[in-house]
């Protein structure tokens, strides 16, 4: 099958999961169609593949990864239809979704049902796409296999700040974007870290993205609602995740946990990072089909709206979060048992990421029955 792929190279929040389904395609024995200005670091990154610059109408079939996750259609080969009210695909199209929410908005579902078929890399994520109200696409769950390596990666030995030295480092990271929820996690950290006081939390934000001080205003908000003694306040220390992945990677291997409470996050490529440097992982419940191992703090279903800006009616919005004092609980957790659950999470990992090696060609071929069933 010829494939065109709709994905923006160069994005880091997008492309690991991007060049993880074409490895999929690839085992297929697809042909990948794609722009010409792609076409080259395609081939470097999947030497193996069968790549074909995009010519008019020389594919089969549509997989779109620019469906963004807060702008229902963004970068899509679109016309209107009569009313003008929809959008429609030129081919059979496939939308490659990364919202994670346990319940779609109205806009989503609009936007989505003009395509074919979704997919999605989640069990969790794909029961509540299929369970929403009025949308009239068929699912598909299908694990794209992250890592095309098997095991733990080994620590490594870059040198953090001098700052960070003798401390029991927390690490979060995000895009500068409402949707990193860093609050909850700069929340519990001052009252963990009034107790704790070897503590420190790390917050990693790409600045090739978004605004690497976006994290100031969440903690400037937290220390109003918090009103403590300025003295009480612990340290948070930023760095920026756009740097290096040496840089990235070093502050996963010399943490004792890996905290996320992402609203946009579905992929989890975060968290799968962490976990192969042996972290804990500390999370919401939504994600627990590809977070068994470790420690994760399940989360309540609290509703959460996000903000007009961003496009969506609010009340049709539902995000998973977690209870404060569940989060502080995991944290304190953690420190009282990093060397058990480093070890545990080191062994589980390894047995997991090999689980989704060997199961590589098994998606495969579930992603190219997929697109045949698509295009019937």
């Amino acid at each position: 099958m010829r494939v065109l792929y709709k994905v923006p190279m160069g994005n880091a929040e997008i492309e690991p999961v991007g060049l993880a389904y074409m490895r999929l395609l690839i085992a297929g024995k697809h042909t990948i169609i794609a722009e010409g200005y792609q076409i080259p670091l395609m081939q470097t990154l999947l030497p193996e593949g069968e790549f074909e610059v995009k010519d008019n109408d020389n594919w089969d079939i549509i997989i779109d990864h620019t469906l963004h996750t807060l702008v229902p259609a963004v970068d899509i080969e679109e016309k209107e239809v009569a009313d003008g009210a929809d959008t429609v695909y030129p081919k059979p199209t496939v939308i490659v979704s990364s919202l994670l929410t346990n319940q779609l908005p109205t806009t989503m579902v609009n936007a989505l049902n003009n395509a074919k078929g979704i997919i999605v890399p989640s069990a969790s994520i794909a029961e509540v796409y299929s369970n929403t109200e009025g949308l009239n696409v068929d699912v598909g769950a299908i694990t794209p296999g992250f890592f095309p390596d098997a095991g733990v990666v080994k620590p490594m030995v870059k040198p953090l700040p001098a700052s960070l030295d003798g401390k029991k480092i927390f690490i979060a990271s995000g895009f500068g974007s409402v949707l990193d929820n860093f609050k909850p996690i700069v929340t519990a950290y001052y009252q963990l870290a009034k107790s704790l006081t070897d503590t420190v939390l790390v917050l990693g934000v790409d600045s090739a993205l978004a605004n690497p001080g976006a994290p100031l205003s969440v903690i400037e908000e937290v220390k109003k609602e918090l009103s403590y003694k300025a003295e009480q306040y612990a340290p948070i220390h930023m760095y920026d995740a756009s740097v290096d992945a040496l840089t990235s990677a070093s502050y996963y291997s010399n943490s004792i946990a890996y905290i996320s409470m992402s609203h946009g996050d579905v992929w989890g490529y975060g968290l799968r990072l962490a976990a192969r440097s042996g972290l804990p992982l500390i999370t919401t419940g939504l994600r627990q089909d590809f977070c068994q191992q470790g420690l994760v703090a399940y989360a309540d279903e609290v509703p959460v709206f996000p903000l007009h800006e961003y496009g969506y009616d609010p009340m049709s919005m539902h995000w998973n979060t977690v209870s404060h004092q569940d989060l502080v609980a995991s944290m304190k957790a953690v420190y009282e048992n990093e060397d058990g659950l480093r070890e545990k999470m080191i062994s589980d990992t390894a047995d997991a990421v090999s689980k989704e090696h060997a199961a590589f060609q098994e998606n495969a071929d579930r992603l190219t029955a997929f697109m045949e069933n698509i295009i019937k």
